[in-house]
């Protein structure tokens, strides 16, 4: 089983540790047979002249196959994301509208 844990944010499973990593930037290269997906952290520099940097954090290599699946579940999720929420169901109490008497 899959166990995250809060001191060393790495997921265990089956003996392998996983760290798990925030990134807020992406770039993507590809060849004939992979596509790569470079994955970065961009901060704020509080120094002169004020440029942002950015950090590498992971690069992950796929094939075209697994590039495809991944960007079709990406699109679905995100789809999902931008569905507006139903709102719940209010319940009438008695008394509610009416003539306020």
């Amino acid at each position: 089983m899959a166990k995250k844990t809060k001191k060393s944010l790495e997921t265990e499973h089956h003996e392998v540790s996983v760290p798990s990593m925030y990134s807020n930037t992406f770039g993507i290269g590809s060849t004939d047979t992979e596509v790569a997906i470079n994955f970065g952290l961009s901060t704020l520099s509080y120094f002169e002249p004020h440029d942002d940097e950015d950090v590498p954090v992971a690069r992950i290599f796929l094939s075209w196959e697994v590039a495809e699946s991944l960007a079709e579940t990406l699109r679905d999720v995100c789809e999902k994301h931008k569905k507006p929420q139903k709102p719940k169901r209010k319940s009438k109490t008695k008394g509610e509208g009416g003539s306020g008497r």
